[in-house]
């Protein structure tokens, strides 16, 4: 039986025993006395607030009187434990111009530069069968250093395909600030998806079928720094209902939210240049 914490008395700590054991962290319980917007601590006896047992309403039934609660710094769930990937720092070339003719008619070549990428972290694959799936923001390497042992945060960047997809476990997810792209099909056939949540705005693309036949998912939010919406993005999301994009999407591809039966509210912006055949084919 894992002990309980002195300071915050309806409060587990556990250690991750998993094929990934990301960090020690410590779930609520439930709350010793009504209150009216419980703060949870960020750390119990040196322990990280990662999350819940179950949702906020069970965590806290009985409660009445509790309105809202606001969860200690990291928010991340307890019980997503994932297959991951190191990738080491490295330099790249990367497209900094397209070639192009200019008004007077000469060929104006394309500009590349070197930058370095940073150390960051890759989620290989979510091998959990909890429902609601906070990715980690960070994962902690412990490493030895001139023969002193030191604890580092690597970012995760991204995701390895199929890391979710079929995945007909997962209910809720939130993918974190650092990550850039959402890839082709990364949530794709995960029929009981019904809840997304970006943390940050670095996603720049969603991905062809990113999320195609999320027959549940009901509403999305799209960040801020997303450019460009991929074909068949949401194709057949049947319980799609609201769609807002965010102020940088300048494409919606091909049949992106093709056979969208449930959608009534699609928010545009300013920036939008291109959306493609089909796009909207289907939709309610």
């Amino acid at each position: 039986r894992p002990p309980r914490s002195t300071l915050f008395p309806y409060t587990t700590l556990f250690r991750s025993t998993t094929l990934v054991r990301i960090n020690d962290y410590a779930i609520g319980y439930g709350y010793a006395e009504d209150e009216d917007g419980v703060e949870t601590p960020a750390l119990v006896e040196g322990f990280e607030i990662k999350g819940f047992a179950g949702n906020i309403a069970e965590t806290y039934a009985g409660n009445n009187d509790i309105n809202f609660v606001i969860i200690g710094n990291s928010g991340e769930s307890p019980y997503t434990d994932f297959e991951y990937e190191i990738v080491p720092e490295e330099e790249k070339t990367v497209l900094v111009s397209e070639a192009y003719t200019d008004e007077e008619g000469n060929e104006v070549e394309a500009v590349y530069e070197t930058v370095k990428v940073a150390e960051h972290v890759i989620i290989k694959k979510y091998i959990s069968t909890y429902p609601t799936v906070i990715v980690p923001t960070t994962i902690k390497v412990t490493r030895t250093v001139e023969e002193e042992e030191t604890t580092v945060d690597i970012n995760v960047t991204g995701f390895a395909d199929g890391a979710f997809t079929g995945n007909t476990d997962i209910t809720a997810v939130t993918v974190p600030s650092h990550v850039t792209a959402i890839n082709a099909s990364l949530f794709a056939d995960c029929a009981n998806l019904k809840t997304l949540t970006f943390a940050g705005a670095a996603v720049a693309s969603i991905g062809d079928s990113a999320f195609e036949n999320c027959a549940a998912l009901t509403e999305i939010a799209i960040p801020s720094g997303t450019a460009e919406i991929g074909a068949k993005a949401f194709k057949d999301c049947a319980a799609l209902a609201s769609v807002t994009l965010g102020t940088n999407v300048e494409s919606i591809g091909d049949s992106a939210f093709y056979g969208c039966g449930a959608l009534e509210e699609l928010t545009l912006n300013a920036n939008l240049i291109t959306i493609g055949e089909d796009a909207l084919v289907n939709t309610g």
